[in-house]
């Protein structure tokens, strides 16, 4: 057997993370789902943002490259709004009348921020209040909604501000009305 075939054979191939050579003797670490192709040093299999290695066995691959799943999730845009965690299955979609200004939640994550009824229905946004379906168990919050429907959200906004409430966000002319629909992430 010539030198350039046990050569060959002594190494396994060059590491996707580093763009060095493994060796033989060296651990390396490959998908064996497939989901990744080639081989890396194992000290080199890391989220390829953050650059922390795997706890477990478990990673995710976008475009070919291992992540964490905070930053899979990040780049995927399937980060929840309310807890900042990554999204995988059934998930609430959020949006004004418009259409505009869509968000991700975890279904259990989307509720009021008075009564903590799971917010499954339209909703006024900022801070999240439960509108119209149902009838909220605050008794404060049913009349302020009965004062917005019967004189619109502006009317009501003016109202509300001069009840002194601490929870509005600055720089909201009014609360927006947002819809819901169940969604699945695939």
């Amino acid at each position: 057997m010539s030198n350039k075939t046990k050569n060959a054979g002594s190494n396994k191939g060059v590491c996707r993370g580093c763009s060095r050579v493994i060796l033989a003797a060296q651990k390396s670490v490959s998908s064996a789902d497939g989901r990744l192709t080639g081989r890396y040093h194992k000290e080199c299999f890391v989220c390829r943002k953050c650059k922390a290695s795997f706890p477990t066995a478990e990673f995710y691959v976008h475009n070919d490259q291992p992540y964490c799943g905070q930053h899979y999730h990040e780049l995927e845009d399937s980060l929840c709004a309310t807890c900042g965690k990554g999204i995988e299955g059934l998930y609430m979609e959020t949006a004004n009348l418009a259409g505009r200004g869509k968000e991700k939640h975890h279904p259990e994550c989307l509720k009021c921020t008075i009564c903590r009824v799971r917010l499954d229905h339209d909703y006024l946004s900022y801070p999240a209040r439960c509108i119209v379906n149902e009838m909220p168990s605050d008794r404060r919050l049913y009349q302020d909604l009965l004062i917005m429907l019967r004189v619109g959200p502006v009317h009501w906004f003016r109202e509300y501000i001069s009840s002194g409430d601490p929870g509005l966000v600055k720089g909201r002319n009014f609360p927006e009305r947002r819809t819901t629909r169940l969604m699945n992430m695939t």
